[in-house]
């Protein structure tokens, strides 16, 4: 027996075996008429849905605007043009048992790589359908082959993937460099896509003849060429690097891919219980395996660290300690889009507590003052959320309440201070260029304001995270700070006591506050 037969056979040996599980768990646990009838009523709602888009509009949009899917399918297929991470990969089993047997890598690999094509194709037709429906109702145009054509791009687009991860691992086939020849493809074939949205800058019209997405605004046959002869062109490029040796790193990284595909599913099936283990040891571990599948220097043992707090420290100086070494420790790069971010926020939330401060007729910021009887809630609203995702980026590691049981009060604190240090930082950068771009600083009253509103998302945020178990950076703490911020605006002006909304807040942080879970 060969060894491409005796993969063969172990396939079908436990694939057979684990798809017999998987329909009698679905039976037990569904119900395959449940499924039967589910699957009925989304039919019918897509039918129903086609029927509306297909209703053609009495005044389409002009046919030019075709180039927009375009160049987002050029991006969505071609970028980045390097990959560090294999788009396919193998459990453990596989690599136990087949990564490394005596067999190529192609037929070790051959049917995650069907997998990954079949889906893709799955993804294709859909987006390529949708276009035509869209097309046809508001452009006025016929695009019949679009569903084909995007469909053999995105098969085009794993091959290309792993030809760009192979050349990123010094993989040589045959004399040329994996990474050149899946560069060298996906050049031509962004410049392609890409190519009608260059003439109708230059000339006026875009010209579809030398784009690989022509079948998004023609109707021959014809425009199926072009994507087929890339698919074929990647498809023998990446077969002929699987021919003898595997990545030198895919091993490895298939390993850490496999461990964090078992913490997706335990996540999803704890959320489905009604449960979420996205934070503590779950999230540690998370973002451990992320470190080590991406080689980050210093992943498993810190190269610099803040001095520890001495022995004798309160409990939320070390826990403050914790937050502030976890922010250290990250990429210099990340600092700039956390403090950009911070700042937007500190920008949002001193206009709407300048917009509070001028219903309440204290001095505000110029412009801040929105309008319409609701224009300071929403603004506020929009505030919150901004500082309780700002917050949540910045809170840190949680801790192992079930391990070290700790006080409420100190492991709020603890956590947050970090995150309020980067924020006050950003707030007083932000009233200085506010002063220096506006001619004026503000007011006190509407600082003061954002300093209410600041710390009643951030305490919401960290105080509902740990009270649900949910991650705080999940949307749900997010929203319900922002919900919660907005109370007294929205109340107070609902029953048109405006100017007392700023004593509300105050009324709010107190309540916060003395809530201690």
């Amino acid at each position: 027996m060969t060894s491409a037969a005796a993969v063969g056979y172990l396939r079908r040996r436990t694939l057979l075996r684990s798809t017999r599980a998987y329909v009698r768990w679905v039976g037990k646990a569904v119900g395959w008429w449940t499924v039967g009838y589910l699957v009925f009523w989304l039919v019918a709602f897509v039918v129903s849905g086609v029927q509306l888009v297909l209703v053609p509009a009495a005044e389409p949009l002009p046919s030019w605007l075709a180039v927009v899917p375009s160049v987002a399918l050029a991006l969505w297929l071609g970028l980045p043009l390097r990959v560090r991470v294999p788009p396919v990969h193998l459990d453990r089993r596989d690599l136990m048992r087949l990564a490394l047997a005596p067999a190529p890598p192609r037929a070790v690999l051959g049917y995650r790589l069907s997998l990954t094509r079949a889906s893709s194709i799955v993804v294709g037709a859909l987006l390529g359908g949708a276009w035509t429906l869209l097309a046809r109702s508001y452009l006025h145009l016929d695009a019949p082959f679009a569903a084909l054509a995007v469909a053999v791009l995105a098969v085009a687009k794993v091959d290309l993937a792993w030809l760009r991860y192979a050349g990123s691992s010094a993989q040589v086939l045959r004399g040329v460099d994996a990474g050149t020849a899946g560069g060298v493809l996906t050049s031509v074939y962004v410049l392609s896509a890409a190519a009608p949205a260059v003439f109708a800058l230059v000339v006026g019209e875009p010209d579809w003849s030398f784009a690989v997405t022509a079948g998004l605004a023609s109707t021959g046959v014809a425009v199926l060429f072009a994507p087929v002869v890339l698919a074929a062109c990647a498809h023998l490029a990446a077969r002929r690097s699987l021919a003898e040796s595997w990545p030198p790193r895919f091993a490895p990284q298939s390993l850490v891919l496999s461990q964090l595909g078992s913490l997706r599913s335990l996540q999803v099936l704890s959320q489905a219980a009604g449960l979420d283990l996205g934070g503590g040891a779950v999230g540690a571990e998370r973002e451990r395996l992320l470190a080590a599948l991406h080689d980050a220097p210093g992943s498993l043992r810190p190269r610099r660290s803040l001095r520890r707090p001495p022995t004798g420290a309160p409990v939320w100086r070390a826990l403050a300690w914790r937050s502030a070494s976890s922010l250290y420790r990250r990429p210099r790069a990340q600092w700039l889009r956390l403090g950009l971010q911070a700042m937007f926020a500190a920008t949002a939330g001193l206009a709407a507590s300048g917009s509070l401060a001028s219903q309440a007729g204290g001095p505000a910021l110029p412009g801040g003052a929105l309008g319409g009887p609701f224009g300071g809630a929403v603004a506020v609203l929009f505030a919150g959320f901004l500082v309780g995702q700002v917050v949540a980026a910045l809170l840190g590691p949680t801790p192992p309440a079930r391990l070290a049981p700790l006080a409420p009060s100190a492991r709020t604190w603890g956590r947050l201070v970090p995150a309020l240090t980067v924020l006050a930082v950003a707030t007083v950068v932000t009233t200085v260029l506010l002063g220096v771009v506006l001619g004026s600083a503000g007011g006190s009253t509407s600082a003061a304001g954002f300093a209410a509103l600041a710390l009643t998302a951030a305490l919401v945020v960290e105080k509902y995270s740990s009270w649900t178990g949910l991650s705080p950076t999940r949307f749900e703490p997010q929203a319900v700070a922002a919900i919660v911020v907005a109370l007294p605006a929205l109340l107070l002006q609902a029953f048109g006591y405006p100017s007392w909304t700023l004593t509300g807040q105050w009324v709010l942080l107190a309540v916060v506050l003395v809530i201690d879970v």
